[in-house]
């Protein structure tokens, strides 16, 4: 079903704040505790309302921004055909950014790698990391441009944790361990942060 056949009367007219969702669940929550959220015209929250109050508002840089010799990490969940993935990287390289990664949980790669040869081969990124938390075909590891990251001592800590019936806060809170890696890094390093990602192998 086509989206405009729900909105037929507000087509693109929306401007910041008039866009507002409350949470379904609310009445699961305190009786007299209530949230709603604005939005712009992007999808990004501007606007924090607890019982119609306001508490919180955003402002975000967008990619307009001159990205000339940076280099730049996209985030996601997951990468599957990898479409959005070079939409989104063609326009960071057309701001000049220099390198680009991306960091990915799931790699599926649905459509096969032969896309991404191509781009990597055109230069438009340098490396891909996921996680061997879903099944990937062997064949990516034989790929310059893609990297492993190995959850299996990370999944063990957790089951290990759980079977003694203790809390896993202290291993899915990452906060500790990034302080660790940076202070070995700098220790490393002599003090300057610098971190080249090509250099890391499966």
């Amino acid at each position: 079903m086509d989206s405009g056949d729900n909105f037929p009367s507000y087509g693109s007219n929306y401007t910041s704040g008039q866009i507002k969702t409350v949470s379904a669940d609310y009445p699961g929550t305190s009786c007299d505790t209530t949230y709603s959220y604005s939005y712009d015209a992007n999808g990004n929250t501007t606007e924090i309302y607890r019982n119609n109050v306001l508490k919180n508002s955003y402002e975000y840089d967008e990619l307009g921004q001159d990205l000339t010799d940076k280099d730049v990490i996209i985030v996601d969940d997951m990468i599957s055909s990898g479409d959005s993935f070079f939409d989104v990287a063609r326009q960071i390289k057309s701001r000049g950014a220099k390198r680009i990664f991306a960091f990915d949980t799931f790699g599926l790669f649905t459509s096969g790698f032969d896309k991404f040869d191509e781009a990597y081969r055109d230069g438009l990124f340098d490396r891909i990391f996921t996680t061997n938390l879903v099944y990937t075909d062997p064949a990516i590891n034989t790929r310059e441009w893609y990297v492993c990251v190995n959850m299996c001592k990370y999944l063990s800590y957790i089951i290990d944790t759980l079977n003694h019936d203790e809390t896993i806060s202290h291993i899915i809170d990452p906060v500790k361990k990034i302080h660790a890696l940076l202070e070995r890094h700098r220790e490393e390093t002599g003090g300057q942060m610098k971190i080249d990602f090509t250099a890391a192998q499966s």
